[in-house]
């Protein structure tokens, strides 16, 4: 009898210390740019059973227009209303008869436009002024709020941030250096990144560095599947490349004065809408079949071993 009765105190504690879990809501670090919309995603730490959530935001109106709310996965098996009538203010309720569990992710995703009248960068924050959580018990869940700052950069700051980043790609001296600012851009902007890698493959063609560049490059496009094929593919426009690296190619040039020669070479490179390869010349064959040294391509004088851009359209 009394080993039944310390079970069920045992139990009992154990029930009460699962229910008095004190759930974190809180949005990840986000940066926004001034002039775009930006999603902002409400998330939990843990929550064993969510049947019921009532929310009121209260946000910046002259730094944020507020758009809609989606309901995450976790949550969509719940009713939801989104009340934004009063500016500055919206009120979101969920709802359902079956509670959901929600672990390290989103309750719902609120979308905002930023404004676009911003001179320099700034932190604005959601202030919750209401929230209520609840179980399909309709017992209330215990929570605490975290992190719920926004920092908004200005579009005319990062365009001037941008071009002074620009210029250090074009002052650099060395393909060493373009390496260095290519891993630092890869933190703060994949674009920059991805010309300075370019800039190697340009202005150092014979460099030691040219395949990590191209190896960069590559990565940050997310344009060649390294575990099945390297055809290239682009996202955006869904076109299929019919060249992939390691090709040989052939292309026109001249050699002498005015003699026709085919330089061949192999595809290191495609841009990512395929209509360029970065090519290392392999042989240079004269009209006759025979080896030439060299041969110019649209002013570019080759020989074998050299790199260069050429158009798909040139390709023989």
């Amino acid at each position: 009898m009394i080993n039944i009765i310390n079970k069920t105190i045992l139990l009992l504690l154990l029930c009460l210390v699962i229910n008095a879990y004190t759930a974190e809501i809180y949005i990840p670090k986000i940066t926004a740019l001034s002039g775009t919309e930006v999603k902002i995603p409400l998330l939990v730490d843990r929550i064993n059973n969510l049947a019921g959530i009532k929310i009121s935001i209260n946000y910046d109106h002259n730094l944020l227009k507020f758009n809609k709310v989606i309901k995450s996965e976790n949550t969509a098996s719940l009713m939801h209303i989104v009340n934004s009538k009063t500016l500055g203010n919206i009120i979101v309720v969920m709802a359902g008869a079956k509670g959901v569990p929600i672990f390290n992710d989103k309750i719902m995703d609120v979308y905002f436009t930023v404004t676009d009248n911003l001179n320099k960068t700034k932190t604005t924050t959601l202030e919750v002024t209401e929230l209520q959580l609840m179980n399909d018990s309709k017992v209330d869940i215990p929570y605490k709020l975290n992190n719920l700052s926004i920092s908004i950069e200005s579009s005319k700051e990062m365009k001037k941030v941008y071009e002074k980043n620009r210029k250090k790609i074009k002052a650099a001296k060395t393909p060493n250096q373009l390496l260095i600012l290519g891993f630092k851009f890869e933190k703060i902007n994949k674009e920059l990144a991805i010309e300075s890698y370019n800039e190697i493959l340009t202005r150092f063609p014979e460099s030691d560095l040219i395949v990590k560049a191209i190896d960069r490059i590559s990565i940050l496009e997310n344009k060649i599947d390294k575990f099945t094929s390297k055809k290239i593919i682009s996202s955006e426009k869904k076109i299929a490349c019919s060249y992939q690296v390691g090709d040989e190619v052939s292309f026109n040039g001249v050699y002498l004065l005015a003699d026709t020669a085919t330089i061949y070479g192999n595809i290191l490179n495609l841009n990512s809408q395929c209509t360029k390869i970065y090519v290392q010349v392999s042989k240079i064959l004269s009209v006759f079949g025979t080896r030439v040294e060299q041969a110019r391509h649209n002013k570019q004088q080759l020989k074998s071993g050299d790199f260069i851009w050429i158009g798909i359209n040139e390709i023989d």
